[in-house]
């Protein structure tokens, strides 16, 4: 437990709230040694954890608070909030103040013990712990609230902030190139999830083994990554899957209530029985379609990027460019070697 170190996640949103969010906030309650901030111009229907606080937070709020960093900052889509997440330390200071760390971390992912890889230790030995866009943690004091102003992203930060086009400054090639070029103390990378929007079946994208019979659940607050193989099933421990550009739903509302559920390619339905689950069921919610639709899959996603990459524009192309070429892709919580644990 961090009885002495406390920590908040803060998250963003413009526009109507996903439909999933129950099942983020639940989550989120199972941990409470986190605080997540959510900041949103549009009251959430449900019921919040108690460590899950609403703030009224506009468009035009988030403007003002951006024009303490730079003169005319520009936010024509909501996506590029994104980018000046690293800015947070310091245009969200009243909101933060009284946490020893800060953070943020997205909606379309589900968390498990946060606390069994990002432990107590490790934050009273670090000044940050960067797991790309998706999660990061940075010491609140001035060298990190700071620290995006420091060189070694592709991108300055100043143009970020002014000129719109799709920087990722929140990943590696932003906030984590500078803290790893200016010998920051800190944690890279934890084990997750990266689901591969590439494919139908959820697979893991960072990860080297992905067998073809593998499933995802959560229960009474862990997130298991498994697998079938000669009749026996195995399990991996995460602190959490991000469902990236794909459509989920709750397939079933009593997830919400439930201990337990399987997070499908659709979405999220009740897993009946605690433990290991059967081979069957394994198949049943992420079934394996083969390689031959797996290469058919892969050639149309291929042409979707292709054509969405078009649409940016020819600065926001140049853009894309500069960060394939300094790695956009490099995950930080990449795992080369994966170990399994039996049931």
């Amino acid at each position: 437990m961090m009885n002495d170190i406390s920590a908040a996640f803060v998250v963003c949103w413009f526009g109507k709230l996903p439909d999933y969010l129950p099942i983020w906030l639940k989550s989120c309650e199972k941990n409470p040694e986190y605080t997540f901030l959510l900041l949103c111009d549009h009251a959430p229907s449900c019921q919040l954890p108690s460590n899950v606080k609403h703030i009224s937070f506009t468009k035009e709020d988030f403007m003002e608070r951006a024009r303490k960093i730079v003169a005319k900052p520009s936010l024509e889509k909501a996506y590029r909030v994104c980018d000046f997440r690293p800015m947070f330390g310091l245009m969200l200071e009243n909101e933060l103040r009284g946490f020893d760390f800060w953070g943020y971390c997205d909606m379309d992912l589900v968390f498990g013990r946060i606390s069994d890889f990002v432990s107590q230790d490790t934050l009273s030995k670090v000044d940050g712990v960067f797991n790309g866009g998706h999660f990061s943690l940075y010491r609140n004091c001035e060298k990190m609230n700071n620290l995006f102003r420091q060189p070694g992203a592709i991108f300055d930060y100043r143009t970020v902030a002014q000129k719109n086009a799709i920087y990722a400054f929140d990943e590696t090639t932003g906030i984590q190139r500078i803290a790893r070029q200016n010998g920051v103390n800190a944690q890279f990378g934890i084990p997750y999830v990266e689901a591969d929007a590439r494919f139908r079946q959820l697979r893991c994208r960072t990860l080297m083994d992905n067998p073809p019979h593998q499933a995802f659940y959560w229960e009474n607050g862990e997130l298991y990554r498994v697998k079938a193989e000669n009749g026996q099933a195995f399990y991996q421990k995460m602190a959490y899957i991000h469902l990236q550009k794909r459509k989920i739903a709750i397939l079933d509302d009593e997830c919400i209530r439930a201990d337990r559920f399987f997070i499908t390619p659709e979405g999220f339905a009740v897993k009946e029985n605690p433990g290991a689950p059967a081979e069957a069921e394994i198949e049943a919610h992420n079934p394996y379609l083969g390689e031959e639709e797996m290469s058919q899959e892969l050639s149309r996603y291929k042409k979707q990027k292709l054509l969405a990459l078009c649409k940016r524009g020819p600065y926001g192309v140049y853009v894309r460019i500069r960060q394939q070429q300094a790695g956009i892709n490099a995950g930080d919580g990449a795992v080369k070697e994966e170990v399994w644990e039996k049931f």
